[in-house]
């Protein structure tokens, strides 16, 4: 009953296309993520604009036409897609019920705040123990409201794709040009050290 139930949320999930008024109110959810988190991040030292160039000059030399430079940015980033798709799935997609479910409003909203809430745990608990990074305050308030605005995204289109894609860009602007992955190996934990 509930692996059926998934499937059919997962099913109506990656059917649905958004619409172009949805893509217009996400462009503008994005657009106030960024406004905060860019200034915040880089107040608390969570990100960098001197590794802009630098990115672009390694990453994406001759804009892509030579693969060589950017093999590793695209690696990368597929790998981050694969990642966030397996999160968005379990994380909102399993959890939050459709439109199409009959629901009663207080279940449906306690969903929405457990996927929210789980979403948010993920950070300290499971990141936290890769990577003493997503252990500081500053990045777990960040995470929380990425992830506040990635529960929004989905709660308004319903849609895999908008919702995947909303997380997948935020990610990928803060690993590659925002000095993300720097960060994230200047903290990287040594495994032989004991915890």
């Amino acid at each position: 009953m509930i692996l059926s139930t998934i499937f059919l949320r997962l099913g109506f999930a990656a059917t649905i296309l958004p619409t172009v008024p949805q893509i217009l109110v996400i462009w503008l959810l994005l657009s106030g993520y960024c406004s905060i988190a860019i200034p915040t991040s880089l107040h608390w030292g969570l990100a960098s604009l001197e590794t802009i160039q630098v990115w672009y000059n390694l990453q994406l030399y001759a804009y892509g036409l030579r693969l060589r430079n950017n093999r590793r940015a695209i690696i990368l980033m597929v790998g981050l897609l694969l990642w966030l798709s397996i999160e968005e799935i379990l994380l909102r997609v399993a959890v939050i019920p459709s439109r199409w479910e009959q629901m009663p409003t207080r279940y449906w909203w306690s969903m929405v705040l457990l996927s929210w809430l789980l979403a948010i745990l993920k950070y300290p608990w499971i990141y936290g123990h890769l990577n003493s990074l997503f252990r500081k305050p500053g990045l777990w308030f960040l995470g929380a409201l990425l992830e506040l605005c990635c529960t929004l995204t989905y709660l308004f289109t319903n849609s895999l794709w908008l919702t995947l894609w909303f997380h997948w860009t935020i990610a990928a602007l803060w690993l590659l040009p925002f000095g993300g992955k720097y960060l994230l190996w200047c903290h990287k934990k040594n495994p032989l050290r004991k915890f």
